[in-house]
């Protein structure tokens, strides 16, 4: 766990006090699980920081847990501190499980060191919000605007850029001015506080505050592009990729792969490849994944 006690550093006493409750009752579930045969070398579950570390292990815990009960195999939850310590991490192959962004995923393959199993069934947009009492009420409204976008390296930055420009014909001095976040709850955290005129962030990340009842409102998506993969490192054997993608794939019909599926805010995995992200090659010029 030292990997994640990085992370929280910084946050007071309450911040660890409450994460380290999450994670010492993953960890006592584990030990629940495994008595008799004392705990076998565990494999890591890398999440990309598409939010804060405190809700990233909220939300990715039970999956965690679903793998580690499922396989019979202790399964550790691991994220990194940002996006680019993310992505050099898959390069160097740290995790044995994988879920990461689609462009992500895509390097990851190329790279040699996974193969994608399975992917969200639902296609991965980012969402214009603004906040519920701005004047603002088209994309077209936002030329010259302060718009808030997740890290440089994200897909959602790079489509959400592209698609104003491409699509809301927002380009030279008609175009906004963009300020990258830590994360997307960073960047539409920043709408709420009054620091930028509208955010770009995906789907995923601001679904389940848009329906807490968060003072924003949507003013466009994106166009869609494959969702969050799930990978397996290559040297795995074979029997636990396709294990692994038959869990998953069976979560959506499955009481408690449904619970598991609510916290996470999915909609359900279905098999995925290599094929099913090749679209999304051009955007890997686009973006900064140094």
């Amino acid at each position: 766990m030292t990997t994640f006690k990085r992370h929280v550093l910084g946050m007071g006493k309450r911040g660890v006090t409450r994460v380290g409750r999450i994670v010492g009752g993953i960890v006592l579930c584990w030990l629940l699980a495994f008595p008799a045969q004392g705990t076998p070398s565990s494999w890591t579950l890398g999440v990309f920081p598409i939010v804060t570390p405190v809700t990233l292990f909220q939300r990715f815990s039970p999956l965690a847990q679903h793998l580690a009960e499922r396989l019979h195999h202790p399964v550790v939850l691991e994220t990194a501190r940002d996006f680019p310590t993310f992505v050099q991490r898959t390069s160097e192959a740290r995790y044995e499980f994988l879920v990461t962004a689609p462009h992500f995923a895509l390097r990851a393959e190329d790279e040699g060191h996974y193969r994608i199993v399975a992917s969200l069934k639902r296609s991965l947009r980012g969402f214009y919000v603004v906040h519920r009492d701005s004047p603002l009420r088209n994309l077209e409204d936002l030329a010259g605007k302060v718009v808030a976008t997740p890290p440089p390296q994200a897909i959602i930055t790079a489509a959400g850029k592209l698609d104003l420009r491409e699509v809301a014909g927002l380009d030279g001095e008609r175009a906004p001015r963009f300020r990258a976040f830590r994360s997307h709850n960073a960047a539409y955290q920043a709408v709420l506080g009054g620091q930028v005129d509208a955010a770009v962030v995906s789907v995923n990340a601001v679904r389940r505050s848009l329906d807490q009842g968060a003072p924003l409102r949507i003013l466009g998506k994106t166009r869609p592009l494959p969702n969050t993969a799930f990978l397996v490192r290559h040297d795995l054997e074979p029997k636990v990729a396709a294990r692994v993608t038959a869990i998953l794939t069976a979560m959506d019909s499955d009481p408690q792969g449904k619970r598991v599926l609510a916290k996470l805010g999915f909609p359900g995995y279905r098999p995925a490849s290599l094929a099913d992200y090749e679209i999304l090659r051009p955007y890997l010029s686009l973006l900064e994944l140094r």
